[in-house]
């Protein structure tokens, strides 16, 4: 079987990508873990994905509401980056989302 120049370096490609650390979007932690990591860090963004009535109807304290399916994290997202960022929403569908982006 003949491998092309181009699938080995796809390959390659592939490799590094799913091996170097800082290609991983994100780290799913507990509530416990989240409350932890809200109380042991002053500079944290706490980014709650959910719609605004969902939001309004009770959050984290300090929180930002950015609805997934609004834009407004892609509007704002280089504010966001070289942060500390714990995403949340009510089930972890929409976060998990949000984090991944």
């Amino acid at each position: 079987m003949k491998i092309s120049l181009r699938m080995v370096l796809f390959l390659i490609s592939v490799t590094l990508v799913t091996s170097i650390p800082c290609f991983s979007s994100h780290t799913d932690i507990t509530p416990e873990q989240a409350r932890d990591l809200i109380d042991s860090t002053d500079t944290l963004i706490i980014l709650d994905v959910r719609e605004e009535f969902e939001y309004c109807g009770g959050h984290i304290p300090g929180a930002l509401n950015y609805p997934w399916n609004s834009g407004v994290l892609e509007e704002r997202y280089e504010e966001l980056i070289n942060n500390e960022i714990l995403v949340v929403c009510r089930s972890g569908g929409r976060s998990n989302q949000a984090a991944n982006f």
